[in-house]
């Protein structure tokens, strides 16, 4: 799935966050403004920039080896390390970031430092770096840097840091956040042409990529020059979870079957079983008190359903291969299980033989215990009678 973004919003939103220059006391020692040059790859994918005492050449390719023209390429020299960041706002390639330490001296004769950069443009909306840079803390202590800090939801750092998505976004989840999620620590790229202008979807992605949900509180650090250029990736230094739901159930898939869908069935509450879906969203403020936040139709996910509250009985979850090339079974689908503690279990859609539009029955829970009793079967037919998706595609 491809959807376009330009990230543009005023220089004032960056005044919503914290930041302050370096200070050690009293009479500090001056510091030396960080050298920073921004520009664009040519036709033959490589552009140099001029940073003080040092020239770096860049050159930008596709997977395949072709040189990208049009990228944008953004560098910096801070204390004693380069700091490079190559990607474009309105194309399919993710944005990297190599870190390069200097020495301990320059020897003033503009010294050549060269680069090359191989950018994915696989366009999955987020994903892991599979070599995170080196130096990632260092950096954060170098003089004449400009710190900024937020602390808010998802949603509110998304809107924030909204102003730097013109090259994208490079995010490092640090020791203390991804202890208090259970994860490992990470280091993950977003282009800014994912998203089709949608704060509340990019912040479900980055929730994917962390595992932080709606209400958590993340303390986000970054760092730029006095002119307000982003010299840094984003540091999630610190998570305080806010979870008063019983269960999440987090689905994304690959991009065939192009949609996949999750559904919950209920006991009876209040006299009444219900079907959580696509076609009936449900609610966490009135029964069934659980609630699907939305239809994703063209791949990937993800899409989350929430339990609010658990009524006696057992609850089914299954997912289902709704249209698209392939099976359940090639999709490539996952479900992250979330209570209120974290991070409760990780199911793979089996890979054995599947038929068109079977289900992937994962879980049950029991409404009274709360017990998960993993499922993780493939079935032509749904966990629980009566739904006809036949009759429901006709009304689609």
């Amino acid at each position: 799935m491809k959807r376009a973004l330009l990230i543009v919003l005023p220089l004032a939103l960056l005044f919503l966050a914290g930041c302050g220059s370096d200070d050690s006391g009293t009479d500090p020692a001056p510091v030396t403004e960080p050298e920073y040059q921004s520009g664009t790859t040519g036709d033959d994918g490589s552009v140099s920039l001029n940073l003080g005492d040092y020239a770096v050449n860049v050159g930008v390719e596709n997977q395949g080896g072709a040189g990208l023209s049009g990228m944008t390429v953004n560098a910096a020299v801070t204390g004693n390390y380069l700091i490079c960041m190559a990607g474009d706002p309105q194309s399919d390639y993710y944005t990297d970031v190599q870190i390069v330490e200097l020495g301990a001296t320059s020897d003033g004769l503009n010294s050549t430092v060269t680069l090359s950069f191989a950018l994915d443009g696989s366009m999955t909306g987020a994903q892991t770096l599979t070599q995170p840079p080196p130096f990632l803390a260092e950096i954060r202590d170098e003089s004449g840097l400009v710190e900024c800090h937020f602390t808010g939801t998802l949603v509110e750092i998304a809107d924030t840091l909204e102003h730097y998505g013109d090259i994208g976004g490079i995010f490092h989840l640090g020791a203390q956040a991804a202890a208090a999620l259970g994860v490992d620590v990470t280091t993950f790229t977003m282009t800014a042409a994912v998203l089709g202008g949608d704060i509340n979807l990019f912040a479900v992605l980055l929730g994917e990529m962390t595992g932080i949900f709606d209400d958590d509180l993340i303390t986000v650090y970054w760092y730029t020059n006095d002119d307000g250029n982003l010299l840094s990736p984003f540091y999630f230094d610190a998570v305080e979870l806010h979870r008063d739901y019983r269960f999440k159930m987090t689905l994304t898939w690959g991009e065939e079957p192009r949609d996949l869908d999750a559904h919950l069935w209920t006991p009876e509450i209040e006299g009444i079983s219900y079907h959580v879906y696509f076609g009936d969203l449900g609610s966490i403020t009135m029964a069934p008190y659980a609630e699907l936040d939305w239809d994703d139709q063209y791949s990937y996910g993800p899409e989350n359903l929430t339990i609010d509250e658990l009524y006696p009985g057992t609850y089914h979850f299954a997912i289902h291969h709704w249209t698209g090339e392939g099976t359940i079974a090639t999709s490539g689908a996952q479900v992250n299980v979330y209570s209120e503690t974290g991070l409760q279990h990780t199911l793979t859609v089996p890979t054995g033989n599947a038929g068109e539009n079977w289900y992937w029955h994962v879980l049950d829970i029991d409404g009274t215990t709360g017990q998960i009793t993993l499922i993780n079967e493939l079935a032509g037919d749904p966990p629980v009678a009566g739904y006809q998706p036949a009759a429901v595609k006709a009304a689609r």
